[in-house]
């Protein structure tokens, strides 16, 4: 897996749903420092983390996992 398409796919996803860091932890059942470093790539998800942040984020998991690089305008 690459960590940056998820970690950018992620971020993406929390600022389209106006959601915080903190909020997705909270939503998702994963502590703050786990989701952070998700977030910033030093991290790879478990695949059970990836299911928990994609239903927190109310998206469907392949999402976090595909290309949206050339539609960066894409609603999730």
């Amino acid at each position: 897996m690459q960590k940056e398409t998820f970690s950018e796919n992620m971020r993406m996803a929390l600022a389209m749903k106006a959601k915080t860091q903190h909020s997705l932890a909270t939503a998702s059942g994963l502590h703050p420092s786990r989701i952070s470093a998700i977030a910033t790539g030093k991290a790879d998800p478990r695949i059970t983390e990836a299911w928990k942040i994609a239903e927190a984020l109310q998206i469907p998991i392949t999402w976090l996992f595909e290309d949206h690089s050339a539609s960066m305008g894409t609603t999730v």
